[in-house]
């Protein structure tokens, strides 16, 4: 019997408008409402950019984010961190700067971009809003994008005032490129970094957290706190950041919208997230549970 249910965001739980549709969330909460299954998300996204999606349908539950580098009870309290060491931040960051490459850094409030034009051309994309909104928002003219924003990302500052502290560790780093050898040149060069992980949500990025931030390790720490076992868990995703937590339960979905070498990592396949894949699924444990 599955007890606890894991579930990526992006390419997974969200639909291809990158929000939870009507059907998935009804879903959530049916499961949460009647029966004993509880239900997590494992994103590699920040708490604020995360919430501001669920709130959006009321939907309230603990959070593994930033691939576990920070871990959140459903009313946002901080219950875990799992920082990168700073001096292998910025002996990275070094590197990247003499390379032809976008990156951005994460840390509890602050997303620090080195690319501030790039990043205004991602964002805007994402957000299906113009630049010239998005860079009003950045110049605090236009409220509502700018609450938009900064739900998202927190306070987005150049590269060149981050100032890493106790308070204020790094806890992602994020590349960005549509050049694949030079991805691949980074990769190799942070493989020589045993206190990363290395791992990517799309083909044009990559992802670096701690070593101890992965998702998996995330999702079974807390399986074992709540006396689960891994025969328990059931856990779903669409990409490489999710690879940790396809492996360890027995009760894993990789979604058809998938690549392939992700399949192949999960026990079962889940429906495409254009079609709610997840709420499927979620709809059929339901029925199960009330046999």
């Amino acid at each position: 019997m599955i007890k606890l249910f894991a579930s990526d965001m992006d390419g997974t739980l969200l639909n291809e408008n990158h929000v939870i549709s009507d059907r998935t969330a009804a879903a959530i909460k049916k499961l949460q409402e009647t029966t004993d299954i509880e239900f997590i998300i494992a994103t590699g996204r920040s708490f604020k950019s995360a919430s501001v999606l669920t709130q959006a349908q009321d939907i309230y539950c603990r959070m593994i984010n930033l691939n576990g580098a920070s871990i959140h009870e459903k009313d946002g309290t901080l219950t875990d961190s799992n920082p990168l060491l700073t001096d292998t931040v910025l002996s990275v960051i070094q590197h990247l700067d003499t390379l032809a490459i976008d990156y951005a850094v994460s840390t509890p409030n602050n997303y620090y971009v080195a690319d501030y034009e790039g990043f205004i051309k991602r964002i805007a994309h994402f957000m299906n809003v113009s630049q010239e909104e998005v860079l009003a928002a950045a110049d605090g003219t236009d409220e509502v994008t700018n609450a938009q924003l900064l739900a998202h990302y927190g306070d987005v500052k150049p590269i060149t005032e981050m100032e890493l502290t106790r308070d204020n560790p790094a806890l992602k780093i994020l590349l960005f490129s549509s050049n694949t050898d030079l991805l691949d040149q980074i990769r190799q060069h942070l493989s020589n970094f045993s206190d990363l992980d290395v791992t990517s949500s799309a083909a044009d990025n990559i992802e670096v957290t701690h070593i101890n931030a992965q998702k998996g390790l995330a999702v079974e720490a807390y399986a074992q706190s709540q006396g689960y076992t891994l025969d328990e868990v059931a856990t779903i995703g669409d990409s490489l950041n999710d690879r940790s937590m396809l492996q360890m339960a027995k009760h894993s979905y990789a979604m058809d919208n998938a690549p392939d070498h992700i399949k192949a990592m999960a026990q079962n396949i889940a429906p495409a997230n254009t079609i709610d894949g997840v709420a499927i699924i979620l709809e059929q444990l339901i029925a199960e549970y009330a046999k």
